[in-house]
This record gives C-alpha cells, sequence and structure tokens, in this order.
C-alpha cells in the first residue's frame, strides 16, 4: 500500500528527505552497518540498476548519500520511494548480509567490532555524513556495554570514553546541545579532568545560554591546561555575552516597572480623567414607600379608564 504522506529521515529533521512505502518488505531485519547491501536503484532518466556495496563506503560505489541514509531505514524486498532536493529516487532493497548476533561473539570478536566501527563513524564525520557518524558511534556504545565488566575494563572504558566524545561532537555539529551536553557529562563522571568533555560540554551549554555552567568548565579546564588557546577565547565569548544578557534583562526590567508605574498612575487619575464609566456615579436605588406610592397611582388611572 502506498503511503504518501512521506517520513522525514533527514538526519537534521528538516524535511530535505522524505521516505514514501511503495511496498512493504518481507522481513524484519534491517541492514547491518558494517556488512554489504544490494539495493536496486533508479531515478529520473536513467533506468534501474542493482548496486552490491557496503554501508558507509557508498561513494566508492557510486551510491549517493541520502540513499545510504534511506537503506538504513530498509527492509528485505521494500520498494520506497524517496524525495530529495536535487533528484528522486526508487529503490528496492534486495538483499543485505546479517548481523552476527552479540552472544554468539567472543569479548575480543566484540571489541574489535567496535574498533572498526569507531573508525568508520570517524571516516563518515569527516565528509560530513553526520547521520551515520551518529549511528556507528551509537552502535559503538552498545557494544561496548554489551561486554562484561570484569573484562577489558581499561580498554572498554577508552572506547567508551572516545564514542562518547565523538558522539557530543556529532550533537554540536547537528546543534542538538542538550544531548551534546549529556554525553560530556557522562564522561565527566569518570573523568572528571577530560578536556575534551569539560571544553565540548562548555561549547553546548554557551549555546543553550548557560553561561555560568561553561564559565565553571572553562575555568576547570584552564586549571589542568592553562594555554590551551580555545578555550581562552571561549571564555572571553562567554563572559562578553553573559554580561550583555545581564544588561538586557535590566534594561527589560526598567520598561516593565515604568509600564507597571504609568498603569497605576492611570488608576488613581493622575494623568487625567479615565474613562467617563470609572467617573459616572451609578444611582442610589428608589426607597420602598416610594415604589407603592407609584404602583397606587397605576391603579388609580387604570380604575378611572373603566
Amino acid at each position: 500500500m502506498l503511503d504518501w504522506s512521506g517520513e522525514d529521515i533527514s538526519p537534521d529533521q528538516n524535511k530535505s528527505l522524505r521516505k514514501s512505502i511503495i511496498e512493504e518488505g518481507s522481513s524484519r531485519g534491517k541492514p547491518c552497518l558494517t556488512g554489504k547491501c544490494s539495493l536496486s536503484i533508479e531515478s529520473a532518466g536513467s533506468p534501474a540498476k542493482e548496486i552490491l556495496f557496503r554501508l558507509g563506503d557508498g561513494d566508492s560505489y557510486g551510491v549517493p548519500y541520502p540513499v545510504e541514509v534511506c537503506t538504513l531505514t530498509m527492509i528485505r524486498n521494500e520498494i520506497c520511494f524517496l524525495e530529495t532536493p536535487h533528484t528522486d529516487y526508487t529503490l528496492k532493497l534486495l538483499s543485505f548480509e546479517k548481523e552476527k548476533a552479540l552472544y554468539k561473539m567472543t569479548t575480543e570478536e566484540v571489541l574489535g567490532s567496535v574498533e572498526e566501527l569507531k573508525q568508520r563513524g570517524n571516516n563518515a564525520y569527516k565528509v560530513n555524513k553526520l547521520r551515520l557518524a551518529k549511528l556507528y558511534y551509537e552502535r559503538c556504545v552498545s557494544y561496548v556495554e554489551s561486554v562484561v565488566k570484569s573484562e577489558q575494563d581499561e580498554r572498554c572504558s577508552q572506547l567508551l570514553t572516545a564514542c562518547y566524545l565523538n558522539l557530543a561532537q556529532v550533537y554540536l555539529k547537528i546543534e542538538d546541545y542538550t544531548k551534546a551536553v549529556a554525553h560530556c557529562t557522562t564522561v565527566l563522571w569518570t573523568h572528571p579532568k577530560c578536556v575534551k568533555a569539560l571544553y565540548r560540554r562548555a561549547v553546548g551549554n554557551a549555546k543553550l545560554c548557560f553561561h555560568d555552567e561553561a564559565i565553571t568548565d572553562l575555568t576547570t579546564l584552564l586549571v589542568h591546561d592553562p594555554e590551551n588557546k580555545e578555550a581562552r577565547q571561549l571564555l572571553q565569548t562567554v563572559r562578553s555575552n553573559k554580561q550583555d544578557k545581564a544588561q538586557k534583562e535590566a534594561s527589560n526590567n526598567e520598561i516593565c516597572v515604568s509600564e507597571r508605574l504609568k498603569r497605576s498612575t492611570r488608576k488613581k487619575g493622575e494623568n487625567g480623567p479615565p474613562q467617563k464609566s470609572v467617573w459616572m456615579k451609578r444611582k442610589k436605588p428608589a426607597h420602598p414607600s416610594l415604589l407603592l406610592k407609584r404602583l397606587m397611582k397605576c391603579i388609580k388611572v387604570l380604575w378611572k379608564k373603566k
């Protein structure tokens, strides 16, 4: 069944890549990040062609990056229509390599896979394939966390730290500063003197206008690395932004106070008479005896007419 609404699969969630399913697939699994897959690609003006390629290396096989991103969301035998800013594609996922289950892998195999995924993530980040890089790093974290903690503790700790720092950098790039700060905080729980984590968390907090937190991190960083020029420049910028923000808030408070004073003086009538409805005196209700007299007069008039 054709889904014309389209799913936003763009890395920045800006609707630049939209996927519409033409025919649903026949399996639940999705392509492995490090495996090969066979894909039928048809675009405007060119016939369908079958390409066998490894995800992350699509450029080497002539597969555009948007097609790689879409392939990660497909299942076997699925046919979909991909809308991009430049070209539209009709895709069919023919086959793909299945990922080996973690419980069937030894600790050395898992850590070896993590090293490969991390390197692939670094390569994807260098060519600005941020969605792929994020997926590689997230898979690294899940792999390392599956390893028994008593085994390879030091190596696992180093890999986790590197992956969290890389994820933080990716989130800074895609302007998701809250997640960048969270990943840096995870690193700082176990490595409170980590210069990269302190700097990247400061960048995220500065973008979120949490100037005090950013200044604290940068001050701590400069204690451990006094000659860090980037940190010094950022510290000056954050302090300047904090001062500008304080001045704007002070001026806004003054405006609010003056507006309240004007409203209060208007109510008291110091700036001229308010609306007439406020100053008009209400008529007092008639006394019951007067009402009774009026009623008797009306009765007499009616009686005479009869």
